[in-house]
């Protein structure tokens, strides 16, 4: 019963986005987001890999239950958003004053940053691995991340291209290094402001939007998927492995069910079947992502990963990422499960009414600050989330600071 119930909330929002006349939102990033992330329900299983092997674990109703309050709340704020007053006159926008520069002042910080991480690793940054990029680097690897991200969408809202591929050209460095989210949420966010700038639309009438889309996920599968492989093959010259892998069988379907919405919800649906809590008072952690510098001020916070993985999972030997809604539920159980959600969607459609009602920078930062809280929440804790948005802030409260107090400044001395 729990399964059908989740099939029909998720087949009515995807018609629903779909085929809606509506104007394209964080709303709809969020149930596009859900529908990735929750593919399990749709096979009745997920998986998580044990020493090469991956284990299969049959959902339980709970999981299910879960996952469709979460794509009901959305689809449910979605539907009472295009259910407001449409106001024939044009709403003036707002953006943030003397913010013509800010764009280039980020990209400044991120090159500074980039160039700061060559010296730290003697200009030998791409024999560097992931793990060993986020141990090493620090700081600097995170202000290049966020500012070189903002940069590339300010300059795409500004439609000043040169800008914008300088900014992509120095924003693919970080793929070298093994990260691709920040590449990717700049990328979302442009798509998003670009959608949401069309005005209302059926997304289903439009092809090209959905064959991207679809490109899209499937590369993101495919990597998934393959991507090891192709880059054992890249370094060592040997393509057997590379070539055996996708022209398997079942690859497709490999690609799928192994990818990482599998691993995100086999850790709710282990924390649910253990009925698996944590302390109460590590919510205190919260607090401490408002501090900046907040760790090194010996403020850092026990993530839920560090709760979950030794106890659910003893036998994973590499990070599992987390899963923001099994986090809330082994705080404070359904009922703070429930309240999270429904703030969740409220939030979203209040960015959603915001961003629609702003342009310039100020567009630009709050696609890119909701993006992750939109798409990318499901593999995070609270604590994770938090951080990232705050980053995300900081970065950009700073550099409009900076450029309207220099604005203002020289504006007096002429």
């Amino acid at each position: 019963m729990a399964q059908l119930v989740f099939h029909l909330i998720a087949v009515s929002g995807i018609l629903y986005f779909l085929f809606r006349k509506r104007v394209f939102d964080f709303l709809s990033l969020g149930y596009l987001s859900s529908v990735i992330y929750f593919l399990p329900g749709f096979f009745g299983h997920s998986t998580y890999k044990v020493q090469g092997e991956f284990i299969k674990l049959e959902l339980l109703p709970e999981t299910y239950i879960v996952m469709s309050v979460v794509m009901g709340a959305i689809l449910t704020t979605g539907a009472l958003f295009d259910m407001r007053p449409r106001h024939v006159t044009k709403r003036r926008n707002y953006r943030a004053r003397y913010d013509e520069n800010v764009g280039l002042l980020l990209l400044l910080i991120g090159i500074l940053s980039l160039l700061l991480l060559a010296v730290k690793l003697n200009f030998k940054m791409l024999i560097i691995d992931k793990a060993n990029v986020m141990g090493i680097l620090g700081r600097a690897f995170i202000a290049y991340n966020i500012s070189t991200s903002l940069s590339m969408v300010i300059f795409f809202i500004q439609k000043r291209f040169r800008l914008f591929i300088i900014s992509i050209l120095f924003m693919s460095i970080s793929i070298s290094l093994g990260m691709r989210s920040p590449l990717a949420f700049s990328f979302i966010s442009i798509m998003t402001a670009t959608l949401m700038q069309s005005g209302s639309l059926r997304l289903g009438f439009h092809k090209r939007i959905i064959l991207c889309s679809l490109i899209l996920a499937s590369a993101m599968f495919i990597y998934g998927a393959a991507g090891a492989s192709f880059r054992h093959s890249l370094s060592t010259g040997d393509w057997s492995l590379f070539l055996d892998n996708i022209s398997s069988n079942d690859f497709i379907v490999r690609a799928i069910t192994q990818s990482e919405p599998f691993g995100i919800q086999s850790i709710l649906n282990e924390v649910l079947r253990e009925h698996f809590t944590v302390p109460t008072e590590s919510l205190i952690g919260l607090v401490k992502q408002f501090t900046v510098l907040s760790p090194e001020m010996g403020l850092s916070s026990i993530g839920f990963n560090d709760y979950f993985q030794p106890y659910l999972f003893p036998k994973v030997t590499y990070g599992m990422a987390n899963n923001i809604w099994a986090h809330v539920w082994s705080v404070g159980g359904w009922w703070l499960l429930i309240l999270f959600i429904l703030s969740y969607s409220l939030f979203l459609m209040l960015l959603s009414w915001v961003a629609m009602h702003c342009e310039g920078t100020l567009k630009a930062f709050l696609v890119l600050f909701s993006v992750p809280l939109s798409f990318y929440i499901h593999r995070n804790d609270l604590f994770y989330q938090l951080t990232l948005e705050r980053r995300y802030f900081l970065c950009y409260i700073l550099a409009l600071a900076i450029c309207q107090f220099s604005t203002v400044l020289l504006r007096k001395k002429c």
